[in-house]
């Protein structure tokens, strides 16, 4: 695809309604069954592989030791468990997922990068991680996810999405040039 087909592509999905859009992403959920909304993916050989995931900020409860205190019920003191609310993330839902495209393809800074296919023309839409969600990505080697910045919704140039992911500068600098809009 050329510039000027990813720009008119992504007018056209821009200027969506949003029941319009909401369609086209409720197919997407249903096609690709959200292989980022978890932090594994069970390959077909039965084998859990990382992938990137999004998962959302929130407040959590976390056990931090134990505390003296009444214990079940008639009043006897002993030890219990010390919960506190710290700063953390939960899983998103399909909704959630629904949420990062829609702010994707709504946002006003990103960048576009072709990337056909013998399917016909499909291009990179790439933007932030929009609040209140997180990226995470294991990345090449690594044994933990690492928190990454950025997100790719997939286009083709019927208008359909076909995936959205979390990405880092990595993988950003390897897809090439595009433009930004």
């Amino acid at each position: 695809m050329n510039e000027l087909e990813m720009k008119g592509t992504l007018r056209a999905i821009k200027d969506l309604a949003l029941t319009d859009l909401n369609k086209r992403i409720d197919f997407m959920q249903a096609t690709h069954a959200g292989d980022h909304i978890t932090p594994t993916h069970t390959s077909p050989n039965g084998i859990v592989r990382p992938k990137s995931f999004f998962m959302k900020k929130a407040t959590v409860q976390e056990r931090q030791g134990n505390v003296v205190g009444v214990v079940g019920w008639g009043g006897k003191t002993g030890l219990k468990a010390n919960y506190v609310n710290v700063p953390g993330y939960t899983p998103i839902s399909k909704q959630d997922e629904a949420r990062i495209i829609q702010l994707a393809v709504k946002e006003a800074t990103f960048k576009v990068v072709s990337a056909d296919d013998e399917h016909g023309g499909k291009f990179l839409l790439i933007t932030g991680v929009p609040a209140p969600y997180a990226g995470f990505s294991y990345g090449v080697g690594k044994a933990l996810p690492v928190e990454v910045h950025y997100t790719v919704v997939v286009l083709r140039a019927n208008h359909k999405i076909l995936s959205v992911y979390p990405a880092d500068q990595n993988y950003i600098d390897g897809v090439g040039g595009g433009f930004v809009g």
